[in-house]
């Protein structure tokens, strides 16, 4: 095992010992430690969401206005990296600000093409799932037609069908 996956590991440990003690907050820190280290590690992104989600008890707003300039702030540093492919920093600029609102479309969206465009794939369906979903933007037809492209490429095509065709149902041209 190697320096980064070891320390990912004991991170993911002390944040799941945080999460049976309700330590959301260090939680949070320690599985997104683990993400970082190691981001093609599912299970360490959905530990990461499920304490951030937690966190906000299940509230779908995140920290709510008090964040809004954090994360327009942040929208801008993921437009920069994103003209100049800076995937890892896309992915970490991302997984930054879901911690302030971890239902966000365009965040989960963008953590989801940087683990797309690195070839993890099942974390970038994952991300996506999120993005797309009943708390994220189910109707944004540039999210779902990525997501259904996505899941074409990695032979899901069962998935692909259905969100195909939400995106005819919701733009029939």
């Amino acid at each position: 095992m190697s320096a980064p996956e070891e320390i990912a590991k004991q991170c993911w440990q002390r944040g799941s010992k945080a999460i049976n003690s309700e330590d959301f907050d260090y939680a949070t820190e320690m599985f997104y430690q683990a993400a970082i280290f190691v981001p093609d590690n599912l299970l360490y992104r959905e530990s990461l969401r499920g304490a951030e989600f937690r966190k906000f008890g299940e509230n779908k707003k995140g920290a709510g206005m008090m964040a809004r300039p954090k994360l327009m702030a942040m929208r801008s540093k993921i437009s920069r990296a994103r003209s100049k492919k800076e995937w890892d920093e896309i992915d970490k600029i991302a997984e930054e600000a879901l911690k302030l609102n971890p239902w966000d479309a365009s965040f989960n969206a963008a953590a989801g093409e940087a683990c797309k465009e690195r070839g993890y794939y099942h974390v970038a369906i994952y991300l996506y799932r999120i993005a797309t979903g009943p708390h994220g933007e189910p109707d944004n037809i540039k999210l779902l037609k990525e997501f259904g492209y996505l899941l074409e490429e990695n032979d899901q095509f069962k998935e692909a069908a259905s969100i195909w065709a939400k995106v005819q149902k919701l733009d029939p041209n």
